[in-house]
């Protein structure tokens, strides 16, 4: 929008045959300020690391998010894993409540760590992500 040469702000004052002065968005200003923030404090960026990671770990395999799906529709809270944003901050709480809902993603996450059929990175992965589920700093924050 904000483009001086050729962006919509210069198309639009072409088009009205004014200045049409730059208005930023609040929102993706708001979003802007709470993603560096996060990112400032380590604890609180390697929070929201893991839940990237887990979203990875569980879609990346079809057979790990069909798997996940399933546990999950059995519990009482049916959530999915959702995929953090970098423009909306409500992927990031989705994301969160998904976690904070049901503590069954680290059942599952034992799971597949202990499933015979599954390769030694996957097993291990899953107990890493488990580990780190149920750490200290990863519940506080």
């Amino acid at each position: 929008m904000s483009g001086e040469n050729k962006g919509a702000q210069r198309k639009l004052s072409e088009i009205v045959g004014r200045e049409i002065p730059y208005v930023p968005c609040q929102v993706h200003r708001l979003n802007t300020l709470l993603e560096h923030s996060c990112d400032a404090n380590a604890i609180t960026g390697d929070f929201f690391n893991v839940l990237e990671t887990l979203y990875v770990f569980f879609t990346s395999s079809t057979k790990r998010f069909t798997f996940i799906n399933s546990e999950l529709s059995k519990s009482e809270v049916a959530l999915h894993v959702r995929k953090l944003s970098k423009i909306l901050w409500t992927g990031g709480a989705e994301s969160i409540k998904v976690l904070w809902a049901s503590l069954e993603i680290v059942k599952i996450l034992n799971k597949i760590s202990t499933y015979c059929q599954l390769d030694s990175n996957t097993k291990a992965t899953a107990l890493g992500l488990s580990k780190k589920l149920l750490s200290f700093d990863f519940i506080v924050s």
